[in-house]
């Protein structure tokens, strides 16, 4: 059975306390199922279910409000923190026992490139070029109507 949406539930809620308001005194015995309910008991029962939907929609709203506060104060916290972090290393160094009080690491120093690393950055450099110069071209021929 396909879960019924908070829409479905609420729409059938407010048909359901339409027509026991319109057919049944409030006083009125209905026996469900081989239980005795009044119509007063039933109304307040449906009246139950369209306030548990009505708090799940405030609390949804408050949880979604919650979370656009959460990470609005993040990203500013974020950046402070990124700046602490300079000015402390600014100041102290780069020294494990100072940046260890604040849960940091030390940065690492970079290492030396390998003479593989440096191939591979030469031929990417070689590929940047040629693609720079070919869409330079490109642009040449359009702007001159040599293109079409």
């Amino acid at each position: 059975m396909p879960k019924e949406s908070k829409l479905t539930k609420r729409a059938r809620a407010t048909r359901v306390l339409d027509g026991l308001a319109k057919r049944f005194a409030p006083d009125e015995i209905l026996v469900v199922s081989g239980e005795s309910y009044s119509a007063a008991e039933l109304i307040a029962l449906v009246r139950r279910q369209i306030a548990a939907l009505d708090a799940v929609d405030r609390a949804g709203s408050a949880l979604r409000q919650a979370v656009r506060d959460e990470t609005a104060i993040s990203k500013t916290v974020n950046v402070v923190i990124q700046r602490l972090k300079g000015s402390i290393l600014g100041v102290h160094g780069p020294r494990p026992d100072v940046l260890g009080d604040f849960g940091w690491e030390v940065p690492k120093e970079p290492g030396p490139k390998t003479a593989r690393a440096k191939a591979m950055q030469v031929e990417k450099a070689a590929r940047r070029r040629e693609a720079k110069k070919k869409a330079l071209a490109a642009l040449a021929r359009r702007g001159s109507g040599q293109g079409k």
